[in-house]
């Protein structure tokens, strides 16, 4: 039987295999999970979606119960009135969990069927699932189970082969159904679970046209990618093939998305991808609807809703934006936004109380009490790099301009807000550096700019950008702690450098066009900078060229660090270099065919740890003179070295890899990161023994899960 499963925003997804054995807590706390599912109903709000993760809460909680389910997606889950037990779906599989003092326990159920929906019948205090044979794809039915029964056990089969093999389920809140068929049918099931009514197709309609079902009032809709729309009377059993309005002569239509339903004026609202509007007015009066496209453009609408207690229409969009209407769609008022969050849902409960989703972590409500509420900003785009100001504040920046801050570690989660910079979405910033004892940060990244801040990261400045991007993407900023200069290097560009703590900026590279990587200040001394072509450069503290190093068989050099009193460059030339902190002595040091090092630290004296590709671990006890390969067990690349106030040594990498060593390096232990997204970087907070790890994921790591 092959069902296609989909997200409560109605976008399929892929799963992955989920663990028999479920993991009852987090290693850590994964603070940016792609939500794709939410419902409010029994007086609970409840969230799904990536790395396994489930939250919920009653409305009159402020902080969530959070639970994973091993790494694959959870795409919908429901629970009874007391919160105590829950029914999760996942990769077409049914898994029960029941909570207790300790954990929840999470079992697996209904084997040998592949669920598409799983709904909680309220009245009957039951659960409810879509389902069909896996084995059998034409033995479709609806199943109930009591929540009486131990480890949702007892399932009893409801409409048993009333459809034929089934293409599309859309189940609503109130767990009526419809259903299309393979063989071109459709069922519908309003008086009760599994009571299916056949209801004819309008003539040349393909049922197989429809990619998924909105249900508004007594109207489902079935969207296509056209211009057309196949509604259903759910009361009189009775369907029409609409062809939409698109607004202009030979338009495609606008591919409808969302549908909501004012039951007062009996009046049905459709949204589309493109931002448009339609309105049946006096729905169900007509024996043939025929929708009025509103004038007014919205972005693309995710989702439309009715808000009854206000009189309002809600629409929105997939980029974090919520409007209202109070004239049925002719005008549109932006109520609240959420920056460039992608955005999969909105539930509203009875009471008025709204609760929005997203990627990244997005939670907002809004109640008639405390108005809008960001729970947690997006952070789901890819974050460069984090750090921590002189203040104190922490500061994370990534690829779709993001900046985003939050206040000074406490040993609680943090508190993100992103700040909107005024760069554009397809702009990134790769580092961020502050100026000693100062409140003054910079940041640079694509399209050769750097902003500025001086008020601790509040708000930025646009300080530095080349009229056509000749200069390439910045990539590394050194601030000298003695001169304050900063330097900043470009790939491919030139290395700009500023004397005023970042206000203006001028070229010192004089002229040359280098392609370099990174770059270190020394206090004490200068700046070094490598790149491509082997090239190692000094520069004094005010940032002026002194010389360049050329090294055969021209490397690119990717790292610059500084351990055990030398510097140590890194790249793909199957060694290091090791140079004194004058810079007067150079050393190269093989490392072995294709080893491409990416970290290294010293934990001890004379010790020294090399991270590397496709989980390559080198161990030297003497100052770097001899080498011995370590086995850590994985085969992701690794990207960075830390340690901690214990003196434990961990390296993170792609994959979700986490590892640990206690004892300098010898051995390493995998550590469960709760995810399969790649980390880049680490960071440990100061005086909160938090471990922060980011790239395609952000956890935090605290000690006691260490």
């Amino acid at each position: 039987m092959r069902l296609t499963l989909c997200r409560a925003a109605e976008k399929c997804v892929g799963f992955i295999v989920l663990c028999l054995v479920c993991v009852p807590a987090l290693a850590g706390q994964v603070s940016n999970p792609d939500w794709i599912f939410g419902a409010q109903s029994s007086g609970l709000e409840i969230l799904t979606g990536g790395d396994g993760l489930l939250r919920w809460r009653s409305s009159a909680d402020s902080g969530w119960h959070e639970e994973k389910l091993g790494d694959a997606t959870v795409d919908m889950a429901v629970a009874d009135p007391s919160g105590q037990r829950f029914l999760a779906l996942s990769n077409g599989r049914a898994w029960h969990g029941e909570r207790s003092a300790a954990d929840m326990r999470w079992t697996p159920a209904l084997e040998g069927w592949k669920l598409s929906k799983i709904g909680f019948d309220s009245e009957r205090s039951a659960w409810l699932a879509w389902a069909c044979r896996s084995e059998r794809s034409s033995e479709c039915a609806v199943l109930t189970a009591a929540i009486s029964e131990p480890a949702g056990q007892g399932w009893q089969v409801v409409g048993q082969g009333a459809t034929p093999e089934l293409r599309l389920v859309g189940v609503d809140s109130d767990n009526r159904a419809i259903a299309s068929a393979m063989d071109g049918r459709l069922w519908i099931s309003e008086s009760g679970p599994g009571d299916w009514q056949s209801v004819p197709v309008p003539k040349k309609f393909m049922l197989s046209e429809v990619v998924y079902w909105k249900r508004a009032g007594p109207w489902w809709a079935g969207m296509t990618r056209d211009q057309r729309v196949l509604l259903v009377d759910a009361a009189r059993a009775k369907a029409f093939a609409v062809a939409m309005p698109t607004g202009k002569p030979g338009g495609q239509g606008s591919g409808w998305t969302a549908a909501a339903y004012d039951a007062q004026t009996a009046t049905l609202m459709l949204g589309g991808a493109d931002g448009r509007i339609a309105l049946l007015a006096a729905a169900g009066r007509s024996s043939q609807p025929a929708f009025s496209l509103r004038a007014a453009r919205l972005p693309y609408v995710e989702q439309l809703a009715f808000d009854a207690l206000r009189r309002q229409w809600l629409a929105l969009s997939n980029d974090g934006q919520l409007f209202a209407s109070l004239n049925a769609g002719l005008e549109w008022t932006l109520e609240k936004r959420f920056g460039q969050v992608r955005s999969n849902g909105l539930a509203q409960a009875a009471d008025g109380r709204l609760l929005m989703w997203g990627d990244g972590g997005f939670i907002a409500h809004r109640s008639p009490a405390e108005g809008w509420v960001l729970e947690q900003p997006d952070l789901s785009r890819y974050i460069n790099h984090i750090l921590v100001s002189p203040a104190g504040s922490l500061l994370a920046v990534g690829v779709q301009g993001l900046i985003a801050r939050a206040a000074a570690p406490s040993g609680r989660p943090a508190d993100w807000r992103v700040i909107d910079a005024g760069l554009g979405y397809g702009q990134y910033l790769t580092h961020a550096l502050a100026y000693p004892g100062s409140q003054t940060l910079l940041a640079a990244g694509s399209s050769a700019t750097i902003v500025r801040s001086t008020d601790d990261g509040a708000s930025w400045q646009t300080v530095f950008k080349h009229a056509d991007g000749a200069l390439g993407n910045f990539q590394r900023i050194a601030i000298h702690p003695q001169s304050r200069v900063a330097l900043v290097v470009a790939n491919p560009g030139w290395v700009m450098r500023s004397a005023d703590e970042g206000a203006t900026w001028q070229n010192a590279a004089e002229g040359a066009v280098l392609q370099l990587k990174d770059v270190l200040a020394l206090p004490g001394a200068g700046f070094v900078a490598v790149g491509e072509g082997g090239s190692v450069l000094f520069f004094d503290a005010q940032g002026r060229l002194q010389r360049q190093l050329a090294i055969a068989a021209s490397p690119v050099w990717y790292q610059i660090r500084e351990a055990a009193g030398a510097l140590w460059v890194m790249g793909d030339g199957n060694k290091l270099l090791r140079i004194s902190l004058d810079g007067q002595q150079v050393e190269e040091i093989g490392l072995g065919q294709h080893f491409l090092a990416r970290d290294i630290i010293s934990p001890a004296p004379d010790v020294l740890i090399v991270a590397g590709a496709r989980g390559a671990l080198l161990r030297s006890a003497d100052g770097g003179q001899h080498w011995q390969v370590v086995n850590a067990g994985v085969q992701a690349n690794l990207r960075r070295l830390l340690q901690d106030e214990k003196g434990y040594l961990w390296v993170t990498g792609r994959e979700g890899v986490l590892l640990r060593s206690q004892d300098a390096g010898l051995s390493w232990q995998a550590v469960p990161s709760g995810t399969i997204r790649h980390f880049k970087d680490g960071l440990l907070l100061p005086g909160t023994h938090t471990l922060l790890l980011y790239g395609e994921r952000l956890l935090a790591l605290p000690a006691a899960h260490r």
